[in-house]
C-alpha cells in the first residue's frame, strides 16, 4: 500500500505518475510571484522589479528532470542553433560577443570592400507572453519532441495560477 511507502518512494511514485500520464497536480501549478528589486535601481518604478516565481519544491525537481531530458535530446540531435548562447549551460554573453566579432571579421576578410551593417533588437518583453499552443506545436514539428514529454509540457503550461 502507498501508505506504507517512505516519503522518498511516495515522491518517486508521484513523479513517475506525473510523467506517465502527462499531468501535474494542481498544487504544482500554483506559484507565488514576488517582486525583487533589480540591483542599483530605484524602488519607485515598477519596471525596476524582476518578478520571481516561487514554485513548490516537487515541481522544481520535476522541471529539472524534464529540462535535463530536453537538453540531452537537443544536444544529441544537434538541434541547438550554433548561434544560441543564452539559456545554455557553459555558454554566456562573452561567448556570444566573441562569436559575433569573429563572424563580422570573417565577413570583412572575404570582401574587404563590403560594408558591414549590424541590426540589434531589444527583445526585453518578447517572452512575457508565450502562445503555448504554438510553442507545443514547434516543439513537436521543429525539435522532434514527442512521447511523454509533449503532454507533460503542455499540462505544465496550462491552467497555471499566480498570486
Amino acid at each position: 500500500m502507498i501508505v506504507n511507502l517512505s516519503n522518498a518512494a511516495k515522491q518517486r511514485l508521484l513523479f513517475n505518475q506525473s510523467w506517465l500520464y502527462g499531468k501535474l497536480p494542481m498544487d504544482w501549478k500554483r506559484d507565488i510571484v514576488v517582486p525583487i528589486l533589480k540591483p542599483g535601481r530605484g524602488a519607485d518604478i515598477s519596471e525596476n522589479y524582476r518578478p520571481i516565481s516561487l514554485t513548490c519544491i516537487p515541481c522544481k525537481i520535476m522541471e529539472r528532470i524534464i529540462l535535463n531530458r530536453l537538453n540531452f535530446h537537443l544536444t544529441e540531435k544537434n538541434l541547438f542553433p550554433r548561434e544560441q548562447y543564452g539559456f545554455r549551460k557553459g555558454h554566456g554573453t562573452i561567448d556570444q560577443i566573441l562569436y559575433f566579432c569573429q563572424y563580422v571579421r570573417d565577413a570583412q576578410n572575404k570582401k574587404p570592400t563590403n560594408h558591414t551593417i549590424t541590426v540589434l533588437l531589444d527583445l526585453t518583453k518578447a517572452f512575457d507572453k508565450v502562445w503555448c499552443n504554438k510553442l507545443i506545436s514547434k516543439l513537436f514539428e521543429e525539435f522532434a519532441i514527442s512521447g511523454r514529454a509533449l503532454p507533460w509540457i503542455s499540462d505544465f503550461l496550462s491552467r497555471r495560477q499566480f498570486k
